[in-house]
This record gives C-alpha cells, structure tokens and sequence, in this order.
C-alpha cells in the first residue's frame, strides 16, 4: 500500500495538480504554467501583423512567443519628400511680367517690379525711379548736365576743365567759339542744348527735346494737352491722348493697353468685375436680360 501512494505522489507532482499560475509576458504574450498543454498566443504588431502561434507540450513548463514587431507596412516611415521643379526651358533671367522678360531694374514702365512706371520722362536707375533727363542731356550723379558745355562734366561725367576755361563741344578751351552762347564758363548752341535751349538755363525736361531752340516733346512722346507724355504707360493717355485706364479702380497703362486688377477687364473705359457686372458678364458688352443676373460670368435667370 505504501508503495502505491507513492506512486500517486510522483505522478501529481509530475502533473502539476492545482497551483498554476498565468503571467503576462513583457512582449505581451500570455503564458500559462500548469499541467498538460500551453498554448502562448502574440499580440499584434503596430501595423496590424498578427505574431504566430505556438503550442506546445510539457510537464510543468512553458512555451510563448513574443510579439512580431517585425513587420512593416507599405508606407514606410509615413512622410515623404519631393524635389525638383518644373523645366522652364529657356528661363527668363530678369523678371517674368506677363509674356515679358523684363529688367526691372531699368524698366521705366516697370521698375523695380512689374507694372510700376515712373512718371513720363522719369528713369528708372537700380529699380527706383530717378527725375529723367531730356534728349541729349547726361545724368550725372544726380544732376542732369549737357557734357557739350558744361565746365565740370566737359565731355564726360566728372571730367572737369581747368580754372578760367570754358567748355565747347565737350572741349575744354579758352573761349566760347563763334556762334555760341556764353552761359557763364559753359559755351552753349542754343538750338540743341537740352539745358541752355534758345538762352541761359532754360532746360528741358526728362519728356523733351531741344529742337530750333525750343523744348519739343522727343520721341515716344505725345503731346496731350501740352504735356509730353508716354502713352505706353501713361493711365489718363494709354496708347494715345485721352484715353482713361481709370486709375481710381486701380487700373494700368502697359505697352498702350489698359489692364485691371485680377478678374476685371477694361470695359466702355472702366474696370468692370465680368464676374458679377450685368451689362458685361463674363467679357465687355455682353449684358443680361432683364429677368436674369450675372452670376459667376453667366447670365443667370433670376
């Protein structure tokens, strides 16, 4: 009898009765001790890849199988990057304004930025409008002079005639030549000089030529009421005398055409919104019927 309960004592020590106990693992495993079979099942990964299975068999022990942190999705890290530009083919290397390539820096009708002219006759020097000198006359520093008789810009900017000598022709000499006009050391013709037209200090200005001693309006350059302008970007006189970009609506003079502000257009001489303008929707001079509106440049019924 002894020998049987001993037997009986072996094999419940073996079989492990009662007792067993079930610890989380660290990978998230569940493990379970005890007799007979443990069963160890992973939990899924971060990117929803399920971790195996493993079953095995024993006496007293345990068998479980962490995680797969192994797999990936498709999507890598989740950011990307993107380089690279489009091929301009043949890049404007100034300033794209419109269909032009333009130097901005010396552009009088856009200076310094696209549609920015100065005033008719100004300069546009390193992007910033300058007072222009007229036809013939140099601008030097800031000082519009006449090199052909000026003592000190005699043929040259900053080139300068002895004490005592006077200036003819871009020259320096003793005396003013026959024909000339004696404007203290500067010898003038007065039918070209562009400061000493027809006498003494009577300069032309930046939109003007001397001509037979009188200050004309040079080349580019329309008279409009008296005033030389340039109607390629003058607002009030774009392509000619008269002719109104309405400025106060923010309208512009480029190349003698009128321009408006985005989504308008230059219409029986006012910038109009072709997006909502009745009698011009969607382009000039098409107008709506009488029960319809302009919504979106299209003639609606209302």
């Amino acid at each position: 009898m002894k020998d049987y309960w001993l037997g009986v004592a072996a094999a419940l020590a073996v079989w492990g009765c009662g007792g067993g106990k079930t610890p989380a693992s660290s990978d998230g495993a569940t493990e379970t001790e005890g007799a007979g079979t443990t069963t160890a099942t992973s939990a899924a990964d971060d990117n929803g890849n399920s971790g195996s299975q493993d079953t095995g068999s024993g006496s007293g022990g345990a068998s479980a199988t962490g995680a797969d942190t192994s797999g990936g999705s498709d999507g890598g890290t989740g950011m990307a990057t993107a380089t690279g530009g489009s091929d301009s083919g043949g890049a404007c290397e100034f300033v794209q304004c419109g269909d032009a390539c333009i130097d901005v820096s010396e552009d009088p009708s856009n200076c310094g930025r696209c549609d920015n002219p100065c005033d008719p006759g100004d300069a546009c020097v390193a992007g910033d409008c300058v007072e222009g000198c007229a036809e013939g006359a140099t601008l030097c520093g800031e000082e519009c002079v006449s090199t052909d008789s000026d003592p000190a810009h005699c043929g040259d900017c900053d080139q300068p005639c002895d004490e005592g000598q006077f200036c003819a022709g871009g020259t320096c000499g003793d005396m003013c030549p026959e024909g000339t006009l004696e404007c203290d050391a500067a010898c003038a013709d007065p039918a070209t000089d562009p400061v000493h037209c027809g006498e003494c200090e009577q300069a032309c200005d930046g939109t003007e030529v001397c001509m037979a001693g009188n200050c004309e309006c040079a080349d580019g350059f329309a008279d409009c009421n008296g005033e030389c302008t340039d109607t390629n970007v003058d607002p009030e006189n774009c392509g000619e005398c008269g002719v109104d970009c309405d400025p106060g609506e923010g309208g512009t003079c480029s190349m003698g055409e009128c321009t408006c502000p985005d989504e308008q257009d230059f219409c029986d001489g006012a910038c109009v919104d072709v997006l909502e303008n009745d009698t011009h929707c969607g382009e000039c001079d098409n107008a709506c019927g009488g029960d319809e509106e302009c919504i979106k440049g299209q003639c609606v019924v209302d």
